[in-house]
């Protein structure tokens, strides 16, 4: 949509008597799970704003969420970097939000020019950015003579925008850790319950499924060869990006046990959790992973479905708290292909893994308690909004 249309399109949607909020995120989708799925639905849900989300992509109709289309970011990391902050400024001066909420390390220089011409700025942080770059390997899209100031530079632009943001969201308590900001909440990657309380995984089906990116940090590879050395079982991968090459190299080794399911919304994910019997949720042994919350491994729960998962710290601790899955004993194909069979050997020992995976997310692993803290942040960095509008006496457009 060209900029000029974007004022347009706040103004004729906005109802004039509620705080104007606006997300934006230039790396992800607009339909992506936590920024639109929980995040921006929540927050509409409330009834007390109006919500815009700035996203490249689509989301369905009549949610409470005004979507604000933009170009997608370049494919690569530089390119992103550098086309997606002038972006966002371009939006920014259009119009006339009352609270920003920032998604991506790229927005970081965006995020602190508005904090410090006294815009409301909530900072969500998905990742440990800093440990990224520490990490050995990580970041490799920037030139090994620029890793020290990039690092340096990022540092010191979260130190600045956690000092001078309204707020602070974090995805685990880890990650919040790293902030000084007065009011830092923890926002995790739990799953809407009832987004999948309809599920009855399929024990028989011998399919296990793949979300997300086929990447190497993913280990894509390794699950690929491991279901190879399972002739009695069929891999579905499920993904917003085509991933054209890894899922034609896929579709090579496995033949006609491989299917590429595309883009699934919450309905066609719930459909192809109840025609599988195992949900993967597969990390590298990056250190920037330890600690990944993902988003999948609370939905497979909450679905009922039983988790072959490999030993990341974080995921190893929810599977020993919920009794809802099975951990490979390394990061190897041969592992991965172990316990895939192991989860695969014992309908009880399935049964009983669905089961206690249910439980847990219904109590200890649903959405409601992170979405309790979302909106009393809101509260809290937007609750003198009528006195500051009045004060500033700005129309209603």
């Amino acid at each position: 949509m060209p900029v000029g249309r974007w004022s347009s399109l706040v103004a004729t949607s906005r109802g004039g008597d509620r705080p104007r909020v606006v997300h934006v995120t230039t790396a992800h989708r607009a339909s992506d799970v936590r920024i639109f799925e929980r995040e921006c639905r929540s927050i509409a849900d409330a009834g007390l704003y109006d919500v815009y989300l700035a996203a490249a992509g689509r989301i369905p109709a009549d949610t409470g969420v005004t979507l604000i289309p933009i170009t997608p970011a370049p494919k690569s990391r530089a390119g992103r970097f550098a086309s997606s902050p002038l972006k966002a400024l371009a939006l920014a001066r259009i119009l006339d939000a009352d609270l920003w909420h920032f998604h991506d390390p790229e927005l970081l220089p965006v995020a602190l020019k508005l904090s410090l011409t006294g815009r409301r700025v909530i900072w969500d942080a998905h990742e440990d950015y800093i440990a990224q770059f520490n990490e050995a390997g990580a970041k490799g899209w920037v030139p090994g003579t620029a890793k020290g100031a990039v690092r340096f530079g990022t540092d010191q632009l979260l130190k600045h925008v956690d000092k001078h943001a309204a707020g602070v969201i974090a995805a685990t308590p880890t990650i919040a850790s790293r902030y000084a900001n007065p009011l830092v909440v923890v926002v995790g990657n739990e799953a809407r319950v009832g987004d999948f309380e309809s599920c009855r995984p399929t024990f028989g089906s011998r399919r296990v499924i793949f979300t997300g990116h086929p990447s190497p940090s993913n280990l894509f590879g390794e699950v690929v060869n491991a279901v190879r050395d399972l002739p009695h079982v069929h891999l579905a991968v499920a993904g917003q990006e085509p991933w054209a090459e890894e899922c034609r190299w896929a579709r090579s080794v496995l033949g006609a046990r491989f299917e590429h399911l595309g883009w699934l919304d919450r309905v066609g994910l719930a459909e192809a959790i109840d025609r599988s019997s195992l949900g993967l949720v597969t990390y590298s042994d990056l250190g920037t992973l330890k600690e990944a919350s993902p988003t999948k491994l609370f939905e497979f729960s909450a679905a009922g479905l039983p988790v072959v998962a490999t030993p990341n710290p974080c995921s190893t601790r929810i599977l020993e708290a919920s009794g809802g899955g099975f951990v490979a004993n390394d990061f190897s194909a041969a592992a991965i292909a172990r316990a895939i069979e192991l989860a695969l050997s014992d309908r009880i020992a399935w049964e009983l893994a669905g089961k206690q995976g249910r439980e847990w997310a219904s109590h200890s692993g649903s959405w409601e308690p992170s979405e309790s803290r979302l909106l009393k942040l809101y509260q809290q960095a937007l609750g003198d909004w009528e006195s500051l509008r009045a004060a500033s006496n700005r129309p209603d457009t």
